[in-house]
């Protein structure tokens, strides 16, 4: 195959001149004319000039023929780029450092992050987070995510909750994302329990049927931080619509942008108080859990012995978790 802007070497297909003469050459010497018979000398001179003459005009025919046809092939690419649609160098950025691989979307902000020699651990503390969910609910059969990412938290799942799942129905908007579940960061393609389609989560979560998602994973951001319909009203009435009666909903939002606390009230409606916030130790974080069902006092002393079961089973800090969550009354 050849790509545009690359000369095609079977443009036009022509003897090389050199070679020919060579071979010329190669005749003569083989066959030298004797000594002692000057016409047989001459007539070689003049056979090996004819043999010159015809040789260069042949030269520079083909020299001729081969621009004229470098000049049409070009022209011909440039014909055919003009109806072709334009693409643009993708934004993903991939980094590796002490044994992680970092996903970015040409910022500076972290889409995700694995560890390379153990693919299946979820790095990021905000991550972490969003299992926190199993201090009200113990683990789903069936979980929609909307948004891929580096597959952090489907890697995880799939690997912890061998037992209970049985779907993750993943949504992501970006192919070039998704082809990196190939390579990059790979997942269990062939894994009958996982589905990826590519799409808007926020349209699509629309298509499922209601009362059946028992988790609703939300993390999905571009380069700029911004998240577009999934904090939208609507995109949080489907999301109550298709959960199960003791579903939750398990979003990464971040707390120091204006749009934070109407998104807040805007789940409060659908939600009412069943809201606890998880803010991160050290970013502007908040993993927000919403259940469809009453949650337990947070105070409980049953939460406290399930927060240390879970922080010695899943070696993630569950009780210290537990200890900085807030209802969402203590914000609205």
């Amino acid at each position: 195959m050849t790509r545009i802007g690359e000369r095609s070497q079977d443009i036009v297909a022509r003897p090389r001149a050199s070679r020919s003469c060579a071979k010329a050459k190669l005749l003569l010497i083989a066959k030298p004319a004797s000594d002692d018979d000057p016409g047989m000398q001459r007539l070689a001179l003049n056979v090996a000039s004819l043999l010159f003459e015809a040789l260069r005009s042949a030269s520079m025919f083909y020299r001729k023929a081969d621009r004229q046809a470098l000049r049409f092939n070009n022209q011909k690419l440039r014909r055919q780029s003009s109806t072709r649609p334009t693409f643009h160098m993708s934004d993903l950025l991939i980094s590796e450092h002490n044994g992680l691989r970092t996903l970015h979307f040409g910022s500076e902000w972290i889409q995700g992050r694995m560890r390379i020699s153990k693919p299946h651990d979820l790095i990021l503390g905000y991550a972490q987070e969003m299992t926190a969910a199993l201090l009200f609910v113990p683990p789903p059969s069936r979980v929609y995510v909307a948004g891929l990412g580096v597959g952090a938290l489907p890697r995880w799942a799939l690997h912890h909750w061998s037992d209970a799942l049985t779907k993750l129905d993943i949504v992501e908007l970006r192919d070039d994302v998704i082809s990196l579940a190939h390579h990059s960061f790979p997942l269990p393609l062939d894994d009958p329990r996982m589905k990826i389609t590519t799409g808007d989560a926020a349209k699509t979560i629309a298509l499922r049927g209601a009362n059946t998602f028992d988790w609703i994973w939300v993390d999905c951001y571009d380069g700029r931080g911004r998240v577009g319909a999934l904090e939208s009203g609507e995109f949080y009435e489907e999301a109550h619509r298709v959960l199960k009666k003791r579903g939750v909903f398990v979003a990464n939002m971040w707390s120091n942008v204006s749009r934070y606390r109407p998104g807040l009230k805007r789940l409060h409606k659908l939600f009412g108080d069943n809201i606890v916030l998880l803010p991160s130790k050290e970013t502007e974080n908040v993993t927000v859990i919403a259940s469809k069902s009453e949650l337990p006092s947070l105070d409980a002393p049953q939460l406290r012995e399930r927060a240390k079961a879970l922080t010695k089973a899943h070696k993630m800090p569950f009780d210290q978790w537990l200890k900085r969550m807030s209802s969402i009354r203590t914000t609205l």
